[in-house]
């Protein structure tokens, strides 16, 4: 497969955050408007038959990858009276690629590496685990009839706005060439990104290029980029956080817009393969039936997989 890095210019705050499933759901609306109806049925017919011509991951920020959940990294620094800050380690949701890439090497270089890291006082750990910025925006409520002020009804959104440094990029594993993956994100770019993308918000450019990500020659374990679900039965051992999501259906087409409820593993969760177990493409699947009313709204439950060599497992 295909594998390519989205690096994001946003235009104007976001008001949903980048997460897997949600742009998951931005890439079918982009194939029914660009390809078609008949395009969308077949694209997500393929999920069915246990393939996926689409794997994408959550947006991070460039250069940097989720945490591994993996409890017995606090225990072992902990041990060992390392000058680590362990509060602030068990807080930090990213760490550079470059330690990533110790594992393919040894699991005692990328615990060397993790600790040089996290003991470096001139790292940008607080810049990057909080390089997307949430705040409240505040409105006034607007009487219908009249047209007026209503008094003393305040609300509030939680908006959202990047840094600036370093940028957001979302990777995509696809069937598909480079130029059909652009024109999907050059859609979605123009017409913008989750809530409230009538008023402006969402709105980005990007670059589209290939993409590397570290591999291990020899896994027996992967550390997700996304948001998705399998059975933890289907591992021999699990370290994750997860989230359960409430989610909305979009273009107002019904006048229930909620989804049911899905539960999911975060990224940076660890899954430690069984020893028969292969290495997959993505694990979970393509949910469907996850509205009351509408049968063809579906939900994106793929874990996109980085291979790793966890020590001990």
């Amino acid at each position: 497969m295909n594998l390519f890095k989205i690096s994001l210019q946003p235009l104007s705050l976001f008001q949903t955050p980048l997460r897997s499933d949600t742009i998951w759901g931005h890439i079918c609306w982009a194939i029914r408007f660009l390809k078609g109806e008949s395009e969308l049925k077949n694209f997500l017919a393929e999920y069915k038959r246990g393939n996926f011509p689409i794997i994408v991951s959550d947006a991070f920020p460039d250069g940097y990858l989720p945490i591994p959940r993996h409890p017995g990294i606090i225990k072992d620094f902990d041990k060992t009276k390392s000058d680590i800050d362990l509060k602030k380690l068990k807080k930090a949701k990213y760490i550079p690629i470059s330690v990533y890439e110790k594992l393919e090497e040894s699991f005692d270089a990328f615990l060397e590496n993790f600790k040089t890291y996290f003991s470096n006082k001139d790292s940008m750990q607080d810049s990057i685990d909080n390089y997307f910025i949430k705040f409240d925006e505040w409105h006034c409520s607007i009487n219908r009839v009249t047209g007026n002020v209503e008094m003393g009804m305040l609300f509030s959104k939680e908006c959202s706005y990047f840094k600036g440094k370093p940028i957001p990029v979302i990777y995509v594993k696809s069937v598909f060439d480079k130029p059909y993956i652009e024109k999907i994100f050059k859609f979605i770019g123009e017409n913008g990104y989750g809530a409230d993308a009538s008023v402006g918000r969402g709105r980005f450019e990007f670059d589209i290029s290939d993409a590397n990500l570290p591999d291990s020659k020899n896994p027996n374990s992967f550390v997700t980029l996304s948001h998705g679900f399998e059975k933890v039965s289907e591992f021999k051992r699990c370290f994750y956080d997860v989230d359960i999501k409430f989610g909305k259906v979009g273009n107002n087409i019904s006048y229930n817009p909620f989804k049911r409820p899905t539960v999911s593993f975060k990224p940076g969760s660890l899954f430690i393969l069984k020893e028969d177990g292969q290495p997959s493409i993505a694990y979970g699947k393509v949910k469907d039936n996850i509205h009351s009313s509408i049968d063809f709204v579906h939900e994106c439950s793929l874990l996109f997989p980085l291979y790793v060599r966890w020590q001990n497992e």
